[in-house]
């Protein structure tokens, strides 16, 4: 089912718990973005991007992530809210 979401190519998947403990995977993909999908639905909830693929994504505490880009820059995010809307640190 993944591949039909993901259409342009996987680089990296994790997977984590909104404030509601609800389980969201993160998908990294070749066209720079980092798509959050529910599970086990796989409704796409939400998309971030970056200035070049994403090669890394490690979760750490409280909804914080880390993701890491080909250029080299690291990014902290946070799931926000009841929405679990993403926001950049």
């Amino acid at each position: 089912m993944l591949k039909h979401l993901c259409v342009c190519g996987v680089l990296a998947l994790c997977g984590i718990h909104d404030a509601e403990a609800k389980p969201i995977l993160l998908c990294s993909c070749n066209d720079n973005s980092v798509r959050l999908y529910d599970l086990p639905s796989f409704t796409e909830r939400g998309r971030l991007f970056a200035k070049q693929e994403v090669r890394a994504i490690q979760i750490g505490p409280g909804g914080l992530f880390f993701t890491g880009d080909a250029t080299g820059q690291l990014a902290v995010w946070k799931l926000a809210g009841e929405s679990s809307s993403v926001i950049l640190s």
